[in-house]
């Protein structure tokens, strides 16, 4: 029998006070890493941001109507009785591009492994003094 799950679903807002650029990864437990931002419909690599504009990302309701049709919705769930999982928001006033990934279905982000995504991360850092990573702890609990 196959345990229930529990769903959270996954908006965040934001406002820049100057262009800039931003990517989200999530982090699992199994070290895979999933490119949540660009959406998986984007092909440049990376979400422009212009300043003063308020931003809600993962929601086509909230989204801006010049990207709404590219908009991706995660429902984050789990089997167990609880996941612990990372979100990675990167953000820079220089120009950056996500790592190399892969897409394995249509319905899932893009994915490359945890230690590719440090890597990547890591050589960004040293060339980018500017850019901002912020690491934000997430629980997704499942129902017993």
């Amino acid at each position: 029998m196959q345990k229930a799950v529990s769903i959270m679903y996954t908006v965040f807002s934001f406002q820049s006070p100057t262009d800039a650029y931003c990517l989200v990864y999530l982090i699992d437990e199994s070290q895979k890493a999933y490119c949540l931002l660009p959406y998986r419909q984007q092909t440049t690599g990376n979400f422009p941001v212009k300043a003063n504009r308020r931003y809600v990302l993962f929601s086509p309701k909230d989204a801006d109507r010049s990207i709404a049709s590219l908009v991706d919705e995660y429902i984050l769930n789990s089997q167990e009785s609880k996941e612990y999982n990372q979100l990675y928001i990167i953000f820079s006033p220089n120009p950056l591009t996500k790592t190399i990934d892969r897409s394995t279905t249509e319905l899932m982000p893009r994915e490359t492994t945890v230690e590719n995504f440090r890597k990547w991360l890591a050589r960004c850092r040293r060339t980018d003094l500017d850019m901002a990573v912020e690491v934000k702890n997430i629980v997704i609990k499942g129902q017993p």
